[in-house]
């Protein structure tokens, strides 16, 4: 956990902890890259799977990609736009239960689902599959105007 925010981010690239002379299996000593000021820790996955933290916008960019870290770095710096927004979320629910499913089987697999294999995961969905089978697609439209918030939400079956 990063404790302290942008204070705690310039601490650490001021002193950062020395690499480790070995090669151990699990590396968590942060890294710092002076000329980015990126701090980031290197593991297993390579820098797709790379916990980051870089000073942005006036707080702490926080990621679980160095890579996507180094993109969102290297673009349009953010700011506030003067009017109201609105957010749409549309989703397929079968769609979200083959997600689920890919990601609970692959969990299960390495044995981070305690009691489960990847089998029968796949089994508490059935129902759940069957139930999602009905319904095309779900919507949600919310948006902030005059300090009220407003939401329309619809579902669409088969």
């Amino acid at each position: 956990t990063v404790d302290g925010g942008a204070e705690a981010l310039a601490a650490l690239r001021e002193s950062p902890p020395a690499p480790p002379k070995d090669n151990p299996e699990i590396d968590w000593i942060p890294r710092v890259e002076p000329e980015t000021g990126i701090i980031h820790v290197p593991l297993v996955g390579g820098p797709s799977i790379e916990p980051t933290f870089a000073e942005y916008g006036g707080g702490v960019l926080v990621s679980s990609s160095l890579d996507d870290a180094r993109a969102v770095l290297g673009g349009a710096p953010p700011e506030t736009i003067e009017q109201s927004g609105n957010l749409y979320l549309s989703m397929r629910p079968d769609q979200v239960m083959d997600a689920v499913g890919e990601a609970g089987s692959e969990l299960a697999t390495f044995g981070f689902l305690r009691d489960h294999t990847p089998e029968s995961f796949l089994g508490l969905l059935v129902p759940w599959r069957e139930i999602a089978a009905k319904i095309n697609v779900v919507s949600l439209l919310a948006g902030y105007e005059s300090d009220e918030l407003q939401v329309s939400a619809w579902m669409q079956m088969q």
